[in-house]
């Protein structure tokens, strides 16, 4: 019994180990200045034309703030396309007066982003862009952030996705700072080290543009709850892998309120949750074909989020130690314990180099209860299935 427990504890050390390892060499690569500037052709006026896609259910009160950040960014030829989907407020009517067209999709069943940017890939296939930018209806957007993404796209002939984050506003709780920059690990860090390491990047969402010769072709409308990184995976084994473009952002403000932060942290985990049994189906694509890059990218989909990978690391470490003490097994022991004390030291450099204005040291001693609800919504997760819908994360503030 006593020699299938150390067994037992060494594939698990190996295991969480090996996700260890990468998220170690994700970060580490991120810390590293790069070596050249990476610079990419055919800015400003002189690029192809693009058709910019903001899918949008119900939100007349906040859409015109992207609306007005990304129309000046646009070109003579350029579309701008808001696409109200099941909406029951205003949001044609806002999106109208700036000057969007407006396409409204109602539907009893098939909702959800996914269907949305069919229906606007489908529309523009009367009169095809060469790339379809899309952003998200609560996103912000840096000036030169159009520019920037058609450059990528242009020199680069596949897709490209911006550096995504969210920011908390002032006077956010702790725990919305908390989730802040674990977004920033898992949507800028990582995938900075990714591309420094040549390998492809997960689309996140807003700030994706794609070739129109490759997204006319791809299946959108299949209401997978993480519609956007399920894409960015089928591009990849088509042989079109994402490149992230850092120099490229767009941010989302954090939810304010208790039940603001508590849906949006269900949906992204559920939603990791059911990317991960992607994973091994991908793994064994990526071996038949013997594509290293895409054998990465599945241990990258399958690699936990940042607190639930310290919180494995450190509640592995638990039944390692006691075999070491009554059986005298140690190699489980130190396997964990290097694996955990590499993570822990790796996420307190990138939160000093990357996090520190997100989440401020005074808060530190406040993530407990954080860490405490996220072991109650993992382990309700497993059992529970994911939902495809539109769900709108709360965004109001006290006053507003």
């Amino acid at each position: 019994m006593i020699t299938f427990l150390s067994a037992l504890m060494t594939f698990v050390a190996g295991a969480l180990s090996l996700f260890a390892l990468m998220y170690c060499a994700q970060v580490l690569l991120a810390l590293v200045p790069p070596w050249r500037k990476r610079a990419l052709a055919q800015t400003g006026t002189n690029r192809p034309s693009l058709a910019v896609v903001i899918p949008a259910h119900d939100e007349a009160a906040g859409i015109g703030t992207i609306l007005s950040m990304v129309r000046p960014q646009l070109n003579v030829g350029d579309r701008l396309i808001v696409v109200a989907d099941n909406c029951t407020d205003g949001t044609a009517g806002v999106a109208r007066g700036f000057g969007a067209t407006v396409l409204e999709r109602n539907h009893e069943t098939d909702r959800g982003k996914s269907f949305a940017l069919d229906y606007a890939v489908r529309h523009l296939e009367n009169a095809p862009p060469a790339m379809v930018l899309f952003f998200d209806a609560d996103s912000m957007v840096e000036s030169d952030t159009v520019t920037e993404l058609a450059a990528a796209c242009a020199k680069l002939g596949r897709p490209a996705q911006a550096k995504h984050i969210m920011l908390p506003g002032e006077g956010s709780r702790v725990d919305s700072r908390v989730s802040s920059f674990g977004n920033l690990v898992k949507n800028h860090v990582r995938l900075l080290g990714m591309r420094r390491m040549g390998l492809p990047s997960h689309l996140t969402g807003s700030g994706m543009i794609i070739p129109w010769s490759i997204i006319s072709c791809a299946e959108l409308a299949h209401g997978h709850l993480t519609e956007d990184k399920k894409l960015g995976i089928d591009l990849t084994i088509d042989g079109y892998p994402p490149y992230y473009c850092a120099e490229a952002a767009v941010w989302t403000e954090a939810p304010y309120t208790a039940k603001g932060a508590k849906t949006q942290r269900e949906r992204w985990e559920s939603g990791h949750l059911s990317l991960t049994r992607l994973a091994p189906q991908i793994m064994k694509t990526a071996l038949r074909h013997r594509d290293l890059g895409l054998f990465l990218l599945a241990v990258d989909i399958a690699l936990p989020p940042m607190i639930l990978l310290i919180l494995g690391l450190a509640a592995a470490v638990v039944p390692a130690l006691l075999l070491a003490v009554f059986d005298g097994w140690t190699l489980p022991l130190w396997i964990l314990a290097l694996s955990l004390g590499l993570v822990l030291a790796l996420t307190l450099a990138a939160w000093w180099v990357f996090g520190r204005a997100i989440l401020p040291a005074r808060s530190l001693p406040l993530i407990v209860p954080f860490i405490l609800s996220k072991i109650a919504l993992y382990s309700g997760n497993l059992v529970k299935r994911s939902e495809s819908r539109w769900i709108r994360t709360d965004r109001t503030r006290p006053g507003k």
